[in-house]
């Protein structure tokens, strides 16, 4: 008995602790929100190690992950374990954006910079800086 356990006990350690992203790059996970828990696993499969992502999408369907699914932006890095990625994901804990104002002299110039920056369209943005 103390066999099996402790053989139960190494498996779910190996589960959880084995890393997700297939190759030396952060996985960047992007949930909308209009995205359901198949559409997040749909993004993340062909990203993550078969073994890994199985294990991660039994976690977060124990846990109910399709009524709080939480848009945003999540990084999971090379060598960050399941129960890291798992724990990120459920609680909705986003990776920050950083964002880069540059110094402009009038909001005509600020509008065109940030539109660059954003793919959106200068005049409105000034508009709506204006207003």
């Amino acid at each position: 008995m103390g066999i099996a356990i402790a053989v139960v006990a190494f498996v779910g350690c190996f589960c959880l602790m084995s890393s997700l992203p297939t190759s030396d790059r952060s996985i960047i996970l992007y949930i909308d929100e209009d995205d359901t828990a198949d559409s997040v696993y749909h993004k993340l499969e062909p990203q993550s190690k078969p073994f890994s992502f199985k294990v991660l999408k039994t976690l977060l369907e124990s846990k109910d992950f399709g009524r709080s699914v939480h848009p945003g932006r999540y990084e999971i890095k090379p060598n960050e374990m399941v129960m890291f990625a798992f724990n990120k994901i459920l609680k909705g804990r986003q990776t920050s954006v950083l964002t880069t104002i540059p110094t402009s002299r009038t909001l005509e110039q600020f509008a065109k910079r940030i539109s660059v920056l954003l793919d959106i369209d200068k005049d409105e943005l000034y508009q709506k800086l204006t207003n």
